[in-house]
């Protein structure tokens, strides 16, 4: 592109030169009452030269257009040369590999190209996108992590059971999956976890106990905490609780929520509850017909 217009001036400036040259040594001249006219053959001549330099300014640089606004990689662009009595050329970013970019530009009114590369990118389709990264480092059933693609989108590895993990991993820079399970282990998080021969829970379920909401942690339950509108629990601090030894305190809810306070075992305690409210409803309303039949 700019070889060929400053060749074109360089073409010019010869011919001018070999023009003056010229006319110094073979220019007649007639002297006639005063003044000087040259000869029309020597007109000729000049004129033709003019319209030969006038011809190779058809290769002079009018403007420059870039559509990603410089060299921006990131962004594939196409350059516009135009010139001057003459057809645009167009220049589009091109790969020169996976990791080089022909990059065109806009320097004043010259369209110019360089290679360029960018860390941690691969070039695709003229411009540069992030290569796939894993937060664990690949396959790694035993660590979660998320996996970005080199189109922003995010994977992140999670239990599809309490045995199985479904891992998200880079190969090359496309986003693969696997599914897997392993002896021994369970799936906690999204990775594996050893099971141990006195564990009480797995992951990170849940468990009422008493009006406290208990908590899996390293495959045993947590202290528990009260939550309001959880395990029964009102807010009432009085309601009793968690005796500390995994019991039932003296005031228990079933699981609907209702208080059942004459049991022990939350297995039974529910069902032991309902029939004492229905034989004493029951005595209730026999004593309430007796009296009536008496009147």
């Amino acid at each position: 592109m700019a070889e060929k217009i400053n060749m074109a001036w360089i073409i010019g400036v010869v011919v001018l030169i070999i023009f003056i040259f010229s006319n110094q040594g073979a220019q007649s001249v007639i002297e006639t009452g005063g003044q000087t006219t040259v000869e029309l053959a020597e007109i000729e001549t000049f004129s033709t030269q003019l319209q030969s330099i006038a011809q190779l300014q058809g290769l002079v640089a009018k403007s420059c257009t870039d559509s990603d606004g410089g060299k921006d990689v990131l962004i594939r662009g196409t350059t516009i040369q135009d010139y001057i009595g003459q057809q645009p050329d167009e220049y589009i970013d091109t790969c020169i590999s996976t990791s080089v970019v022909k990059e065109y530009y806009c320097l004043g009114t010259i369209a110019k190209s360089q290679d360029m590369g960018k860390s941690g990118h691969h070039c695709v389709n003229g411009r540069f996108k992030p290569d796939c990264k894993d937060t664990d480092g690949g396959k790694n059933y035993d660590s979660k992590g998320t996996v970005t693609s080199e189109n922003g989108k995010t994977y992140t590895d999670f239990c599809v059971t309490d045995e199985q993990v479904k891992e998200y991993y880079c190969s090359g820079n496309n986003v693969l999956s696997s599914q897997a399970t392993k002896s021994g282990y369970n799936c906690v998080g999204g990775q594996f976890v050893k099971k141990t021969g006195d564990a009480e829970c797995i992951g990170s379920e849940t468990r009422c106990i008493g009006n406290k909401l208990h908590t899996c942690v390293a495959e045993k339950f947590d202290e528990g905490e009260l939550i309001i509108g959880k395990c029964g629990y009102t807010g009432d601090d009085n309601e009793g609780g968690d005796t500390g030894n995994g019991d039932v305190g003296t005031t228990s809810f079933c699981p609907d929520g209702s208080k059942a306070q004459f049991y022990q075992d939350p297995a039974k305690g529910c069902q032991v509850f309902n029939w004492i409210i229905w034989v004493a409803a029951g005595f209730a309303a026999l004593i309430a017909l007796q009296m009536f039949m008496k009147k």
